[in-house]
């Protein structure tokens, strides 16, 4: 995911949310959102609708964040740019921006620009891949 290799990432969130003891429910956010920032909205969409039946810790903040965060798209067919933006989220909450190579962090500021005229973009995540594509801080 932090190279923006959607399909790859799709791939390894998929084995660890079939495989994994450790919040299936958060893998599941991860895989539909991986799945559809490679294109297959419907596919995401219905592994949206799996994180709700995963969720088992209920004090858990990771899977309360993806729960909550599922349900945005379970009620609203995601589009791949809102599921590209998702991912810069998570890779913003997992603080690995400044660990992305620089055309990564160059990608990801353009596909926030283009939401931009779509649909209110999260500021902190936009002046956060900013700050670190222009190595500054935030």
């Amino acid at each position: 995911m932090i190279e923006l290799n959607f399909k790859d990432a799709f791939d390894s969130f998929e084995r660890l949310k079939n495989e994994s003891r450790w919040s299936q429910c958060y893998y599941a956010y991860l895989t539909a959102v991986c799945q559809g920032a490679t294109g297959d909205v419907d596919g995401a969409q219905l592994v949206f609708k799996e994180v709700q039946k995963l969720f088992k810790r209920k004090n858990n903040q990771i899977e309360q964040f993806s729960v909550k965060k599922a349900e945005r798209f379970r009620k609203q067919t995601p589009t791949r740019a809102l599921c590209v933006l998702a991912s810069i989220e998570v890779l913003y909450l997992w603080k690995a921006l400044p660990n992305c190579a620089l055309p990564n962090l160059q990608r990801m500021s353009q596909a926030r620009k283009q939401l931009r005229a779509e649909l209110t973009c999260p500021v902190t995540i936009g002046t956060a891949v900013n700050a670190v594509s222009l190595n500054t801080p935030y």
